[in-house]
């Protein structure tokens, strides 16, 4: 809701969970999976989403607006070193591949239990190379069976906020209130359908993502395990720390050389540029210059009584 000319926050995402559960189907149930997180996700972006920017590389802020895109960077990169992370509880893999294949192979689970015991090394390492032979099959040969380490490296990862009055966000992603903040109308966003495939909210928890026990509860059987949206998990699972964001994420694994994705091309220009409170003259004047030319407004004031930028 607006108030007085303020946006007013997104509230607590409640819905996100429900998104990922949905999402998250076994492939007996994938489609009408995908169908009910569609819909969540359209229910549940109508309000304009927003990119923090600092201006210590002018010239490549101007570039990406001029040209319309935003970069996919790697997790790798980000300041939260846990970012992308997941993990797999191996001891529950083991148990429920015994569960499911020991039968077949005439191994009951006390057996198997003793070799892993003996050989939980080995046992851990042979369950690696089944990881990477997935993620190989999955998105392509040579990657890692470090998890960790693969989606930090592989993905592709824009993020967008929901609240352009961020004071914590000011500080870290546009300079201290030097840069600027670009909104992007959410009706955009949902009309395009490429877009509105890569672009997921993320959810906050306490602890990694733990794939097996997520992919491989007991009541699914194994073939129907599904690996094509770890990526959108990995990059859209992080600490609890980080819920004051409230953040959206665009995320590829199909990546341009230069690892540019445009919205332009989508149908999505900048519906506004908010200026930061502590934006030089000089940084003023090229953003400013460029809108005109993009048809973008621009504009920002401090409020009198309140920790908020009005617009």
């Amino acid at each position: 809701m607006t108030f007085k000319g303020v946006i007013v926050p997104w509230p607590v995402a409640r819905w996100v969970d429900s998104y990922y559960q949905s999402l998250t189907r076994a492939d007996a149930d994938a489609e009408t999976g995908k169908s009910e997180a569609l819909a969540l996700k359209r229910s549940n972006l109508e309000r304009p989403l927003y990119r923090y920017r600092s201006l210590e590389d002018l010239a490549k802020r101007l570039e990406e607006l001029r040209d319309g895109y935003v970069y996919l960077s790697k997790p790798a990169a980000f300041n939260d070193p846990y970012d992308s992370a997941l993990s797999i509880s191996w001891e529950h893999a083991l148990k429920q591949a015994m569960e499911q294949i020991g039968p077949e192979y005439g191994i009951d689970a006390k057996s198997f239990e003793l070799f892993e015991r003996k050989q939980k090394e080995f046992v851990q390492q042979s369950f690696e190379s089944l990881i990477g032979g997935v993620l190989s099959v999955s998105f392509g040969p040579g990657v890692s069976s470090d998890l960790f380490g693969f989606f930090r490296e592989k993905l592709g990862v824009s993020c967008f906020a929901t609240n352009p009055n961020s004071v914590v966000m000011w500080s870290h992603y546009a300079n201290q209130h030097q840069g600027i903040c670009v909104e992007f109308s959410g009706s955009a966003m949902l009309s395009s359908g490429n877009v509105l495939e890569l672009l997921h909210p993320v959810q906050y928890t306490d602890n990694f993502l733990d794939v097996f026990r997520l992919f491989w509860p007991p009541e699914i059987d194994m073939y129907q395990v599904r690996f094509d949206v770890l990526p959108t998990l990995a990059a859209c699972h992080k600490s609890r720390d980080w819920k004051y964001e409230e953040e959206w994420r665009l995320v590829s694994l199909d990546l341009f050389s230069d690892r540019k994705f445009s919205l332009d091309a989508c149908g999505i220009k900048p519906s506004r540029i908010i200026l930061g409170a502590r934006i030089d003259q000089p940084n003023r004047a090229a953003i400013t210059e460029l809108a005109e030319k993009i048809s973008a407004p621009v504009n920002a004031r401090l409020a009198k009584d309140r920790f908020e930028i009005e617009f």
